[in-house]
């Protein structure tokens, strides 16, 4: 008996976008993060800087140490470069820094772009402006409607005739141009979207923040880089400052 793909037909549970980034964050923290070294980081959730804090000087990244001894803010833990604690790798002299003053580099920078600052925020709507002319509506719409044309004309075919064959390959290669022209869009979507949060967090922010927030740490920033005398933070939407340590 002839069966059908029909697409679209039921309404779906999870929405096609929000989906298909979850699936890609789940990839990306299976893969983790393929360092100088040759070797690959893994994602821990334990704590946000998992696979944010990375080395100036040999480009791997940090790991949490916490201390059998306490001083006056309470349990001693630093971050500290991988390498230089991995005695099966050259070692490396890159800075440590305490898991308190890491919070305090985060910390500042979210009051750094929380000031009054034209230009930040010129950028970040440069920013949303490329991307949305990334996207490509027209050319979603045409292969949509192309789509729906072989389809009918799949289901008045016979599934043992040559012109169904033909019919079936077309729609297979329509349907792979759909997937990866829906795949650009999904990425340019999820990059509008952080820079709105990011924009959004400065319009929700008049005042300078007093408290650390893991939260935003995880929504927010993409990357620091500890050098000698200053932290490289990378906001999520691809912008960075420095922070002096």
């Amino acid at each position: 008996m002839p069966q059908y793909y029909i697409k679209d037909d039921h309404e779906a549970i999870i929405p096609k976008d929000l989906f298909r980034r979850v699936q890609e964050e789940r990839k990306r923290r299976r893969a983790g993060v393929k360092v100088p070294c040759g070797k690959t980081r893994h994602y821990n959730k334990r704590t946000c800087f998992s696979l944010k804090v990375f080395c100036g000087r040999c480009g791997d990244i940090y790991h949490r140490v916490a201390y059998n001894y306490s001083d006056e803010h309470g349990q001693v833990v630093k971050w500290l470069c991988i390498t230089g604690h991995d005695h099966d790798l050259v070692t490396c002299h890159g800075r440590p820094i305490s898991e308190r003053r890491l919070k305090e580099v985060c910390l500042a920078a979210f009051n750094q772009i929380i000031k009054p600052n034209k230009a930040f925020r010129a950028k970040l709507q440069r920013n949303i402006s490329h991307a949305i002319n990334q996207v490509n509506e027209e050319k979603a719409t045409q292969l949509d409607r192309e789509l729906d044309r072989l389809q009918i004309l799949l289901v008045n075919q016979s599934p043992h005739s040559e012109s169904y064959e033909k019919i079936a390959n077309e729609f297979a290669k329509n349907q792979q141009q759909r997937d990866e022209l829906q795949t650009i869009h999904d990425q340019q979507t999820e990059e509008i979207e952080k820079i709105v949060n990011l924009q959004k967090f400065i319009d929700s922010n008049s005042k300078q923040l007093n408290e650390f927030d893991e939260h935003l740490v995880r929504q927010l920033i993409k990357k620091i880089t500890i050098q000698e005398t200053y932290c490289d933070v990378e906001f999520q939407n691809g912008d960075s400052l420095k922070v002096n340590l």
